[in-house]
């Protein structure tokens, strides 16, 4: 497993501010989903699983990966090194734009996460040193480091409520998942184990966190149960299975995995029954899908 924010954010590419409007979620769900899709280089790609229509969002000779939805699904933020530099970006789909949001020529800005109320984004940046979790309102205001401290931090996800964030942390050593108030008081370790485990999800009532480990020597989606405080191995296979994403209704969990010819592709999997269903397969590579918002 790779340690550390920087070499995360770089693996994912291997493998003028916005100001914008409050954005509600209307709750419906959503039979689209976006992907990133590596070819020659990283595009994020939406894909209508009723009609398999499949459309290129970024289309840039940059790489683009790492996206999150506005709550209404007219925006989408993505990180993206079109400006040499990592930074987050957002796409207006409605007019068809797209804007440089972290606006830092001298760090290093990924992984964003919108928050519920679609108010603001939380994402990752090196800007004070070390890699922390930072908030900006969509306005272009109130830029706040809510991790300030020791080690690196990432993969910021918000719970349903907007509260809290869930995130990553190698502050101990060791990446594990730690939830934190927008307050940025007492981060809360809720992941212990010697292997390391990232990419976190919240499910849509806020009961439990999806993540990634490889405590079982391959990459595995893991459930984190709140209040219990048990963890399950969800995806339990010998292929590797990455960055999960819960479906608007929390019946299923999407995620890819080269579980079969080596190919990264992407799964659905039911949580109540374990049955999986392959959504993509093809030569190319997928990773991280989210849905979007309708």
């Amino acid at each position: 497993m790779i340690k550390g924010i920087r070499p995360l954010l770089l693996a994912l590419i291997v493998l003028s501010s916005v100001f914008l409007p409050g954005c509600s979620n209307t709750g419906r769900a959503s039979a689209e989903l976006s992907y990133t899709l590596r070819a020659q280089n990283s595009e994020i790609f939406l894909q209508n699983l009723s009609t398999g229509k499949l459309l290129n969002l970024t289309n840039h000779s940059s790489d683009d990966f790492w996206q999150t939805w506005s709550p209404d699904g007219r925006y989408m933020a993505f990180t993206s090194n079109r400006s040499t530099d990592l930074e987050v970006w957002i796409l207006d789909l409605q007019k068809e734009e797209t804007f440089n949001f972290s606006l830092s020529s001298t760090s290093d800005d990924g992984w964003p996460a919108w928050s519920p109320d679609g108010k603001t984004i939380a994402f990752s940046s090196n800007r004070d040193g070390t890699y922390d979790i930072w908030l900006r309102n969509g306005d272009g205001t109130g830029l706040v480091n809510l991790t300030k401290g020791p080690g690196d931090d990432g993969m910021p996800a918000w719970s349903p409520d907007g509260r809290q964030l869930a995130f990553v942390s190698d502050r101990t050593g060791n990446n594990e998942i730690y939830i934190i108030g927008r307050d940025g008081l007492l981060p809360r370790q809720i992941t212990t184990d010697p292997g390391a485990d990232i990419s976190p999800a919240w499910s849509p009532d806020g009961k439990k966190i999806a993540f990634v480990s490889n405590r079982m020597q391959n990459q595995e989606i893991y459930i984190y149960d709140l209040a219990t405080e048990q963890t399950t191995n969800f995806s339990n296979n010998l292929g590797n299975d990455e960055t999960p994403a819960w479906s608007p209704d929390g019946k299923t969990i999407t995620f890819v995995s080269d579980r079969a010819d080596n190919q990264w592709d992407i799964y659905r999997q039911d949580v109540a029954t374990g049955n999986i269903e392959r959504l993509t397969n093809d030569d190319l590579q997928e990773w991280k899908p989210a849905w979007k918002p309708r």
